[in-house]
C-alpha cells in the first residue's frame, strides 16, 4: 500500500483505506490521518447541515471458514465501522452522528479479484456524502 489513505482529487471528501485479508481492523497507518480527516469534514459539516457522511465497507472475494464466524457481508460491515470510530475521533461533538457506515461484502471488487494486489484493491472502505 502505497498511501494509507488517498483523497480523490474530483471529491475531496472521498477516500479509499484498504486492510489486509481477513482483517478489520484499522492499520495502524491509517488511524492517524482518518482522525485529521473528521477533523477536515467538520468545516464542511458547518458548512451544510444536510451534508452526511457514508462509510462502504468491501471484502474481496475469499471465502473464510465457517467456524470462524466471519463472512465477507461481517467482515465488511466491521471494516466500516473502524473507519467510522476513527474519524469521529476527530470530531466535535454533536457532528459525529452524522456518518452512517454499511457493509457491503464482495459486492463491488475493485479488480476482478485475481492475485494479491487486485484482492488488496477491494479490500476497503470508501468514504463518501450525501447531501
Amino acid at each position: 500500500m502505497d498511501k494509507p489513505v488517498t483523497v480523490d482529487a474530483e471529491r475531496p471528501v472521498r477516500i479509499r483505506v484498504e486492510f489486509d485479508s481477513g482483517s478489520g481492523q484499522l492499520p495502524a497507518v491509517s488511524q492517524v490521518a482518518l482522525k485529521e480527516y473528521g477533523a477536515y469534514l467538520v468545516s464542511y459539516m458547518h458548512k451544510d447541515k444536510a451534508f452526511n457522511i457514508i462509510l462502504s465497507g468491501y471484502t474481496d472475494s475469499d471465502q473464510y471458514a465457517a467456524d470462524s464466524g466471519m463472512t465477507n457481508q461481517r467482515l465488511s460491515e466491521q471494516r466500516a465501522a473502524s473507519v467510522e470510530g476513527a474519524i469521529e475521533s476527530g470530531m466535535v461533538n454533536g457532528l459525529a452522528g452524522r456518518i452512517d457506515s454499511v457493509g457491503r461484502g464482495a459486492s463491488r471488487p475493485i479488480e476482478d479479484n485475481s492475485g494479491h494486489e487486485n484482492k488488496q484493491a477491494s479490500r476497503r472502505v470508501e468514504v463518501g456524502y450525501r447531501l
